[in-house]
């Protein structure tokens, strides 16, 4: 298959291999250079899955202990909070 580009730079993908590819307007493309030249390819419609649970441990931990301190403290078995104050009282004792 051939496409032409036109003088503004832009090609038009047949509307055959648009609806083979699910190239449907508004879809993001990507362009990879490779050694043979370069690929087209649709970006993911699915999200990142890192993005897709970024600061749910946060909110989830406030709902249900209250603090992250409270979910840290649950999970060590120990009061990390009131580690934490211990640690920070002894550091500002000793001006440190």
């Amino acid at each position: 298959m051939h496409i032409t580009i036109s003088e503004e730079g832009q090609i038009t993908i047949p509307k055959r291999l648009r609806e083979y590819c699910g190239f449907a307007p508004d879809v993001e493309l990507e362009l990879i250079l490779t050694e043979e030249g370069m690929l087209i390819r649709k970006q993911s419609s699915e999200p990142d899955p890192i993005e897709a649970v970024r600061g749910i441990a946060d909110g989830w931990a406030i709902k249900e202990f209250g603090s992250t301190d409270e979910y840290m403290s649950a999970i060590r078995g120990y009061d990390y909070a009131a580690e934490l104050r211990r640690y920070n009282d002894t550091t500002d004792d000793h001006g440190g």
